[in-house]
């Protein structure tokens, strides 16, 4: 497979990564009464903030966790434009290649270390297929 579509592979498994995690984020919690209770805790617990915001802690980790998606829908659109601009640029794609190496290992970092297994194993596919581009381009320069 070619540089490009192995970057479009990793796009598209961005993007499905990031459907999922907002699919996750609007289903319904667990019925585990500790979960519960969690919740509800989460929801009574208030931060003093400036300009007189008093979110909640459940308010907080909700706006953490869209935020997610948002950034993974941003990462895919942006993407999705360096493909559309790469026609004959290979030092453009390279590049991207690399930035998104970067953000996929901060990611798998990030969930192996609080040990958040979905997000873990999404990000670890597409590092393998970021790797597999990453090894095209070395076999194109030689």
């Amino acid at each position: 497979m070619n540089t490009k579509k192995l970057f479009l592979t990793a796009t598209i498994l961005i993007l499905i990564t990031a459907g999922l995690h907002t699919m996750g984020h609007f289903s319904p919690p667990p019925e585990d009464a500790s979960l519960a209770d969690l919740q509800q805790h989460m929801e009574q617990t208030r931060l003093s903030l400036p300009m007189s915001m008093e979110p909640s802690m459940m308010d907080v980790l909700k706006s953490l966790s869209l935020t997610m998606t948002i950034l993974l829908l941003a990462l895919t659109c942006s993407n999705i434009l360096v493909l559309r601009l790469a026609a004959g640029n290979a030092r453009l794609l390279t590049a991207f290649v690399h930035l998104n190496q970067v953000i996929v290992i901060a990611l798998v970092g990030l969930y192996s270390t609080y040990e958040v297994f979905p997000p873990l194993v999404c990000f670890a596919v597409v590092g393998f297929v970021l790797l597999m581009a990453q090894w095209s381009i070395f076999r194109q320069k030689r």
